[in-house]
C-alpha cells in the first residue's frame, strides 16, 4: 500500500513552522531547519513526479 503524496512534506512544514513561531527553535538554527524541511519537500515532490510519470 502506497502512502499519499505529501505525507512527508506537510508534517515537516507544520513542525518546523510551529517550532519556529513558538520560539522553541532558535533563530540561529532556522536556516538549517528550513534547509532540512526543503529537502523533505523536494524528496516528496520527486516521489510524486515519479509516480505520475511511471
Amino acid at each position: 500500500m502506497r502512502k499519499a503524496v505529501g505525507t512527508l512534506a506537510l508534517p515537516a512544514i507544520a513542525t518546523t513552522s510551529s517550532l519556529y513561531f513558538t520560539h522553541v527553535l532558535p533563530h540561529s538554527d532556522a536556516p538549517i531547519a528550513l534547509g532540512l524541511t526543503g529537502l523533505v519537500v523536494l524528496y516528496d515532490s520527486v516521489i510524486a513526479v515519479c509516480r505520475t510519470w511511471h
